[in-house]
């Protein structure tokens, strides 16, 4: 198992934010789930790629009902163990192509991850998706990303299959150029 930091997992790459120090970092992901928190509310949520589960905990406790999924058995033993007792509106599983639709579906940091990007957006089952990727070079020292992305070019997949009520940028503290970007669509019926 790859070990890039203690608060990140070799199996996926997610970043174990109940371990993270109080940094940029940690402050920008959760920064997404709370963007997400005041966007969804009242409704049935994929979180995919949920790492350790504390977006799904922040998204449920938005009172949504969240499914949260990850490839990583390490993600998702942590996950349930750490919060698999919060209750019947949160559950951890494994992913899978044939979810039942979904009201909105997260994807921070995960697009990025997968071997084929635009097969993702083209079959999320749900009426809104707000997701993120960085959009700065990452594909040649990130053993777990598969595709870089330019803000353009991420707007672009997106916007085939979704129309944009939200977009905003992250940016390194003491930098001004993008280095993640977050979208919120609506899927186009």
């Amino acid at each position: 198992m790859l070990n890039i930091a203690p608060w990140i997992l070799g199996d996926g790459g997610a970043l174990d934010v109940d371990l993270c120090p109080g940094c940029w970092e940690r402050r920008a992901h959760i920064e997404r789930y709370q963007f997400a928190c005041n966007a969804l509310t009242g409704m049935r949520v994929l979180d995919f790629g949920c790492g350790v589960g504390y977006g799904a905990e922040m998204l449920m406790q938005a009172e949504n009902h969240v499914t949260a999924v990850d490839t990583s058995d390490t993600a998702l033993r942590l996950a349930r163990s750490r919060r698999g007792h919060l209750g019947p509106r949160l559950t951890f599983t494994e992913p899978h192509w044939k979810f039942d639709p979904f009201d909105a579906c997260t994807a921070f940091e995960v697009i990025e991850h997968l071997d084929d990007p635009k097969e993702f957006i083209e079959t999320v089952n749900a009426r809104h998706l707000i997701a993120s990727v960085p959009v700065v070079p990452t594909v040649g020292f990130n053993p777990h990303h598969k595709s870089d992305f330019t803000v353009e070019t991420f707007r672009s997949l997106l916007c085939s299959r979704f129309d944009v009520r939200h977009w905003w940028i992250q940016v390194l503290p003491f930098h001004n150029d993008p280095y993640v970007a977050v979208f919120h669509g609506e899927a186009r019926y």
